[in-house]
């Protein structure tokens, strides 16, 4: 007959003796188990050295991945190597100035910035038709670069040659005057960019500040259209000429900078600015918005200024190459800095000198931290 057992087939012998056949049945029920036992055992063994060589390939897949970091940690730092060093201080605490028209004044300056904790002086060279360094190209009226470069750099600061570029050019060349009003005798002007010989000269004037003085670097203020006297006036392109032509002419080591409005679209439209397009190739090394918002109500200031911060840091460029102008005019100013050191900030510059050292709270609070 046939004894079946669950998964089992088992022959069991016709004896006429139940107990022979309960002990031959017993007999195969414990030679099964061995049997049983044994593969189980055998299972387990080559479960245990999957296990072991599971672990072993983990541990060197770890090993290779912190391998793989510390070559990628070797390649940033080469690279970082061959990268020229930042061209602005960080925290870079600037202030725009006016023209200085004497040794006192500049002087006086120097001691407030010093007391503010400045490290950039952005030294406004020309101005209602003067420049105010030693210049072949125009008139000039005071060498305030000349007098101010080694004093500031023995504070420790850096000067950075700030250019009006639309306001230049034009009492030498009324051709190069973009705007109708001041050739049928209006007063007011602005440099052509689109004409060729006026960039270049802007590049002379450029280089002849490079030959004669170690500034730290250029700034273009006033690098825009016209639109707060004529809409549309200067294209757009023709600004962008003047800002690559000025970069393709300096030396490697010279930073390039601009000031430029706070708002791309309104760069764009108002002022034929598109400085995101003149840092995407790489024509300037950082900018400075003017986030000044003049004729509004300290809350409207609050949100405009909210809103450029959120702006720059969708950029790409924020915040290593927009560093946000801000006025001293706003009781608020303190507030104003924190917002953007709170976003981020590597620094910012401060509008304008005059206004600033005429406020020696402000000055105590700069210099003791509070940017």
């Amino acid at each position: 007959m046939k004894l079946y057992i669950p998964e089992q087939e088992i022959d069991v012998p016709d004896y006429p003796d139940h107990t022979d056949a309960l002990d031959a049945l017993s007999t195969q029920i414990v030679a099964l188990g061995q049997q049983s036992a044994e593969q189980h055992t055998t299972e387990l063994v080559r479960l245990a050295e999957l296990a072991t060589k599971a672990d072993a390939a983990a541990t060197a897949a770890q090993e290779r991945y912190n391998e793989i970091l510390a070559r990628l940690g070797y390649i940033e730092a080469v690279i970082a190597e061959l990268q020229p060093a930042p061209p602005h201080l960080f925290p870079l605490r600037g202030v725009r100035t006016w023209p200085w028209d004497d040794p006192a004044e500049c002087d006086a300056r120097l001691d407030c910035f010093e007391a503010a904790g400045v490290n950039v002086i952005y030294l406004a060279c020309y101005y209602s038709g003067r420049a105010y360094y030693n210049i072949d190209l125009m008139p000039w009226r005071f060498d305030a670069l000349g007098y101010v470069l080694p004093r500031a750099h023995d504070r420790g600061m850096k000067v950075s040659a700030l250019l009006p570029v639309a306001m230049m050019g034009w009492p030498e060349h009324p051709e190069w005057n973009a705007l109708p009003a001041l050739r049928e005798g209006g007063t007011e002007n602005w440099l052509d960019f689109g004409n060729e010989a006026a960039r270049a000269w802007i590049c002379d004037v450029v280089d002849e500040i490079l030959t004669h003085y170690a500034v730290d670097e250029i700034l273009l203020d006033y690098i825009r259209g016209a639109c707060k006297f004529v809409d549309g006036a200067i294209p757009a392109d023709a600004v962008t000429a003047t800002v690559a032509s000025v970069a393709d002419s300096l030396p490697a080591d010279v930073t390039l900078a601009a000031s430029v409005f706070a708002g791309r679209a309104w760069g764009i439209e108002c002022a034929s600015q598109p400085w995101y397009d003149w840092l995407e190739q790489g024509y300037l090394s950082y900018v400075t918005p003017m986030a000044y918002f003049e004729g509004v109500s300290d809350a409207a200031f609050w949100g405009q200024l909210t809103a450029a911060v959120n702006e720059w840091k969708g950029s790409g460029f924020f915040p290593a190459r927009i560093l946000p102008r801000l006025s001293v005019r706003r009781a608020q100013v303190l507030e104003h800095i924190d917002l953007c050191y709170g976003a981020g900030a590597t620094g910012m510059t401060l509008w304008n000198d005059s206004d600033l050292c005429a406020d020696a709270a402000l000055v105590e609070a700069l210099g003791g931290g509070a940017w």
